[in-house]
């Protein structure tokens, strides 16, 4: 979750420091091909071995996953690439990562054994790469200004 949360930081600092919307989109696009969308799918494929799809956590987080891939696909798309939306992505993000942490893992927690989430955990981790962020310009480093793109 250390990389989501550092994602909707950038794109907060892309927006206060005024960076062309072209270089914070290709930037959401970059970390959602090269890392949230298989995430989210990953997800949702380990809960739907293990919840019913009727049960409110998983129908939250599915929905949530739903919300941020709608408006993903806004800012891509250029339907709405707004700061506003951006800004929106951002926090809806951290307050979904927030739900995992604060809701959904004790809830899991509660539901089955450490063997059973241990193996959960290991599917995760074996599905995902690092976490790498070799995205360029690094617009969100405190020296970097608009015009050191070559």
């Amino acid at each position: 979750h250390h990389f989501g949360l550092l994602f909707s930081w950038k794109i907060r600092q892309g927006v206060a420091k005024n960076i062309s919307r072209e270089t914070v989109k290709s930037y959401v696009r970059y970390f959602w091909d090269k890392h949230l969308r298989e995430h989210f799918a990953t997800e949702e494929r380990l809960l739907a071995t293990l919840l019913s799809p009727k049960d409110a956590m998983r129908v939250h987080l599915e929905d949530e996953h739903c919300e941020i891939e709608n408006k993903v696909s806004e800012i891509l798309s250029g339907k709405d690439d707004s700061d506003k939306n951006l800004l929106y992505v951002a926090d809806f993000l951290t307050q979904h990562i927030r739900f995992e942490e604060r809701e959904m893992f004790p809830y899991l927690e509660l539901k089955f054994t450490p063997e059973q989430l241990a193996g959960i955990g290991d599917e995760l981790m074996h599905r995902h790469a690092p976490a790498d962020e070799d995205f360029t310009p690094e617009f969100w480093q405190r020296d970097y200004k608009e015009t050191d793109v070559a």
